[in-house]
């Protein structure tokens, strides 16, 4: 179920759920008062559900895995005194990086190494930082940009949850744009990209903080970009 009957009266030890259903319960006003554990995974966790995650009473987990792996391989606290943005390795599994500083995966029960498409920084045997997807990088004057990070800090600094797209540029090749779903005046977006600048590092400053009206999203609730990039393209060429 997309918005599945969390039961009021009983104590759940641990629960695992997809991004989208929990997004649900959350817009719903669930708490997960009566869930002592709740394990997020499936897909991509936005900056703002995980921001609204850190509030709840639940013990919350982000798994990093996919097919290839048979299940998770890897744990991320999200919430609590405890929490990191790193991913920690479950028991017989061993990571590195190729060429491309996409994550490889080893476990004593795959028959071959996975090689993924996942920019990653490793931080030890046992511990990775997830940077975002090699797809969605942003090659911006030759600095390469992941957007999940660059909208992780959005949400830090701004508190509000915004996407960031590449868009041609003449110059730069491609070069990052800002949206969010909020209105804004011509002066809190100079506000914003004030605040920003003091914040980022070089080069990662938003050109531009274009509006709409929602963002576009899959049926599992992780952001469209190829969507979102058409908007942008739109909203640019308007005079």
């Amino acid at each position: 179920s997309a918005c599945p009957s969390v039961p009021g009266d009983t104590d759940i030890d641990i629960s695992a759920m997809v991004p989208m259903q929990v997004f649900k319960l959350v817009q719903h006003g669930s708490s997960f008062s009566r869930v002592r554990t709740l394990l997020i995974g499936g897909s991509e966790l936005s900056p703002g559900l995980e921001s609204r995650l850190k509030k709840i009473p639940a013990t919350v987990y982000e798994t990093f895995g996919m097919a290839e792996t048979c299940s998770h391989v890897a744990l991320r606290k999200i919430n609590g005194p405890h929490a990191t943005p790193w991913f920690e390795t479950i028991p017989d599994v061993e990571i590195g990086a190729d060429s491309r500083s996409c994550l490889v995966i080893r476990a004593s029960y795959l028959p071959e190494e996975v090689i993924t498409n996942d920019v990653v920084d490793i931080l030890g045997k046992n511990r990775f930082l997830w940077r975002g997807r090699a797809d969605n990088l942003i090659n911006s004057g030759g600095i390469k940009i992941c957007p999940e990070q660059l909208e992780k800090a959005l949400v830090e600094i701004l508190g509000l949850e915004a996407y960031v797209v590449g868009v041609p540029d003449i110059i730069l090749g491609r070069k990052p744009v800002m949206m969010v779903t909020r209105p804004c005046s011509p002066g809190e977006k100079t506000s914003m990209l004030h605040a920003l600048r003091e914040k980022l590092p070089p080069y990662h400053l938003p050109s531009a903080i274009l509006v709409i009206p929602s963002f576009p999203r899959h049926r599992s609730l992780k952001v469209d970009r190829t969507k979102l990039l058409a908007m942008a393209l739109t909203l640019l060429r308007k005079p």
